[in-house]
């Protein structure tokens, strides 16, 4: 789940062109 959660992030960065973590996206919840 974590590696989704990474690859998830990449494809937010390079979309968004966010700063967010995995972390980040786990405590949003």
């Amino acid at each position: 789940a974590v590696s989704y959660c990474c690859e998830l992030r990449i494809m937010l960065l390079s979309m968004l062109d966010s700063g967010l973590d995995c972390l980040d996206l786990f405590q949003l919840d």
